[in-house]
């Protein structure tokens, strides 16, 4: 995996890719592109066999594989204090104590491991990377959880549903619609379109009830979800250990 990553690395060299190019095309116009080719494959595999066997080349890439993977991980950190930022106390220390007895079951899953077993993890990497995505998916439901609730204090359902009452008396008021005089019918437009702004709001709030239950559901599974996969590494044990 690691000589293929160096060729692979060598390979897509841009003078690399651009010598191979110009020799194509120059195989392609001479009319000998049974001598050409060949000999530029030829070229191409001592190029590649001397450049990724060449221990400063080698050192060169895992440097920069190595960057790579810690902006990467200084992206994502930087994106989990964020979010940790916006939850509430609750939700932050509820979050916390699920990565927590995460942590503790994996602990716990190491120590019952046996002889034969001492150079592998209990938890296979297929394992922790679910928990791991999951983790970030609980943490993202909390995040949805604490917007809607933010946005449930903005909002007044009551005032809205008062709004819609006020604006339907209004227009009981004007009477005929083709009785309206050019000033009555701007007004009538005005408030119809208030009446339909108000509707419109007031079916988002309730359709923002309902993913807040929903979310509240997906919580709970998850965090169900989550503390299954971290049991595993310690359920799964020689039942005789």
């Amino acid at each position: 995996d690691r000589m293929f990553k160096y060729i692979k690395k060598a390979f897509l060299f841009h003078w690399n890719l651009l010598a191979l190019a110009t020799g194509t095309a120059v195989g392609i116009i001479s009319g000998r592109p049974d001598v050409v080719l060949p000999a530029l494959l030829a070229g191409e595999v001592l190029y590649l066999g001397f450049l990724s066997s060449s221990k400063r080349f080698q050192d060169a890439v895992d440097a920069e594989l190595k960057k790579m993977e810690e902006e990467i991980q200084l992206s994502s950190d930087q994106k989990l204090y964020r979010i940790l930022a916006t939850l509430n106390n609750q939700d932050r220390r509820r979050y916390q104590r699920l990565k927590n007895l995460c942590l503790e079951l994996r602990r716990i899953a190491d120590k019952v491991k046996s002889g034969a077993e001492a150079e592998l993890a209990v938890i296979s990497d297929v394992q922790l990377n679910n928990i791991n995505r999951l983790l970030w998916m609980y943490l993202k439901l909390l995040y949805f959880k604490n917007a809607l609730e933010s946005f449930f204090a903005a909002i007044n359902e009551e005032e809205i549903k008062a709004r819609i009452d006020r604006t339907k008396k209004r227009l009981e008021t004007m009477g005929p619609e083709s009785e309206d005089t050019e000033s009555e019918a701007l007004r009538r437009k005005s408030l119809l379109d208030t009446l339909a702004t108000s509707r419109r709001r007031l079916e988002n709030y309730r359709i923002s009830v309902d993913n807040y239950e929903f979310i509240g559901l997906e919580l709970e599974r998850m965090h169900s979800k989550i503390a299954s996969l971290a049991e595993m590494g310690i359920n799964r044990q020689d039942p005789d250990l």
